[in-house]
């Protein structure tokens, strides 16, 4: 059985065929692209059961004008997403120290 069910998600599709478990969210706005679209975090995770995890340095929250609202915006996210047990963070330093 299909970690999607054969639901017609084709990115699911292709994950399962790729035994692909573990989801990486960066790159995007955290409370418009990353949370709620078809393959966003809270679908994937509650939908579909992929172990999600995110990196907050490199997503960004699309707020105001202030960039010190944006940071706390998308920290506030990433923190409630850890909490709630929805991902698990990735510390940017961590990654960057694994390619030293």
């Amino acid at each position: 059985m299909t970690k999607w069910g054969g639901g017609g998600n084709a990115f699911c599709e292709i994950l399962d065929r790729n035994n692909i478990e573990n989801l990486i969210y960066m790159g995007y706005s955290t409370q418009m692209c990353l949370l709620y679209r078809n393959v966003g975090i809270i679908p994937m995770w509650q939908k579909y059961n992929y172990d999600i995890y995110v990196i907050p340095e490199a997503t960004a929250a699309v707020l105001s004008q202030d960039e010190s609202k944006n940071i706390q915006m998308r920290n506030d996210i990433c923190v409630m997403l850890s909490q709630e047990g929805i991902a698990d963070i990735i510390q940017f330093e961590d990654i960057i120290s694994y390619f030293d």
